[in-house]
């Protein structure tokens, strides 16, 4: 086999060659989802308080936990984006700040979600400010989001495992005013409402385990079909010329390279053609394109011009993939197309010419008379 040779095939590379049969719109993305829940403020961590008056001294805690996703299955399609977002809370779960009627302050939760891949929210979940002699308490919590769609980083999101991520939740409480040592606490309740007097314990009330629900939704397209025929898969297509006189004008046959994809489909790119056999004798079109879209089509031909008699045949294998262009690297497929081209060529005197053909029946037939009267004399 002659790799990446073409004595007689004028090569055009990167451009698209021939006639595309339409333009159809851009590709609609696909989507794929997966959960997860888990508690992320637990046990001794649900509750912080501080005692320090200066506005610029708080008393934090932070928990970590694991989050595990399952990666994208590149049988789908080519993963083209990954949309996380982290919901916390719901509206039985309060985040409260308490302290004695003098206190002072504000109470927070924030979050960091990361892991391979991109993936980097950050921000506040919740946060809800003791201005007065009452306690203070809010159920209204934020969500994290973040879209990822640099192909190196969609990457790691592609495999047939889990993908680990780390939750870090810091809950905070600052005291700002209040006198002596009183403390302002911060603390995950199942109850809203004023809790504490002046007197009283300022123990955050009916604690409970903060937890968060996280989704990651895969967006990607489906993979590219490349054919030579624009109604059912075909990717092996032979062209035979029959038998031609050397000399001769012989028409050349012409072929098409589809990208049967639907139109939540994946474009497609011919990166490389191989031929062996009898390439000399026959000449084609045939070039590298890019970014042939769903439902369309290249027009390409093939002629047949041999420089001696004799039967020839030649084979070019045609290597294509997904659009190089789009999503991870990781999520796209290559293809194959075969074409074979096969003819027969002879030398101008093994076909008698029409007169020649004439010539001799009419000497055929004077000699069939000639030995007619010969017999009757």
């Amino acid at each position: 086999m002659k790799i990446g040779t073409f004595k007689s095939m004028r090569l055009i590379s990167y451009a698209l060659v021939g006639l595309v049969a339409s333009t159809p719109a851009q590709a609609l993305f696909i989507n794929a989802t997966v959960t997860g829940g888990t508690p992320i403020v637990t046990n001794g961590n649900r509750t912080v308080s501080d005692n320090n008056i200066s506005t610029s001294v708080s008393v934090s805690k932070t928990q970590a936990t694991n989050a595990t996703i399952s990666q994208f299955d590149a049988s789908q399609g080519v993963l083209v984006g990954v949309t996380t977002t982290l919901t916390a809370g719901n509206n039985t779960t309060y985040l409260r700040a308490d302290g004695i009627n003098a206190a002072r302050g504000s109470a927070s939760v924030d979050a960091s979600w990361t892991g391979s891949g991109g993936l980097n929210a950050s921000g506040n979940l919740n946060s809800v400010n003791k201005t007065a002699n009452a306690d203070s308490s809010d159920n209204s919590w934020n969500a994290l989001s973040q879209t990822i769609t640099n192909g190196a980083n969609l990457n790691s999101w592609v495999g047939a495992g889990n993908l680990i991520s780390t939750i870090n939740t810091t809950i905070t409480a600052n005291r700002i005013s209040g006198g002596g040592s009183i403390s302002l606490v911060a603390g995950i309740s199942s109850v809203s409402g004023n809790a504490t007097t002046a007197a009283s314990n300022t123990a955050t009330p009916s604690q409970t385990n903060l937890t968060a629900a996280y989704s990651v939704v895969y967006n990607y397209l489906e993979h590219a079909v490349a054919s030579f025929d624009g109604g059912s898969t075909l990717t092996s297509l032979d062209i035979d010329f029959g038998t031609i006189v050397l000399g001769d004008l012989v028409n050349s046959i012409s072929f098409d390279i589809f990208n049967l994809v639907g139109v939540n489909g994946v474009a497609l790119d011919l990166t490389s053609i191989s031929s062996s056999g009898d390439t000399a004798a026959f000449m084609t079109d045939l070039g590298f394109f890019s970014d042939l879209v769903h439902g369309a089509h290249n027009s390409y031909s093939a002629s047949f011009d041999p420089a001696s008699a004799g039967t020839f045949d030649a084979t070019y294998l045609l290597t294509l993939s997904d659009d190089d262009a789009t999503g991870a690297s990781a999520s796209r497929h290559t293809y194959s197309l075969e074409l074979h081209l096969t003819g027969t060529a002879v030398n101008p005197t093994a076909i008698p010419e029409p007169s020649m053909i004439a010539l001799l029946g009419a000497g055929l037939l004077g000699l069939f008379g000639f030995s007619k009267r010969s017999s009757l004399k």
